[in-house]
């Protein structure tokens, strides 16, 4: 059960880094590019417990 409750909470943290992050990037062609590497990095945190 603890295995889960931190899986859920690094989500939710990634999430919120990622939002603060996007709201601090002004709006230029560097910003599509960081949306796509936070998706690729959730994707990842999303799929650790198959990796294990």
């Amino acid at each position: 059960m603890d295995f889960l409750i931190e899986w859920v909470t690094n989500i939710i943290l990634f999430i919120l880094l990622a939002t603060v992050i996007d709201m601090l990037l002004p709006n230029s062609s560097m910003q599509k590019y960081t949306k796509m590497v936070m998706g690729l990095l959730l994707i990842a945190i999303i799929l650790t417990p198959i990796f294990k």
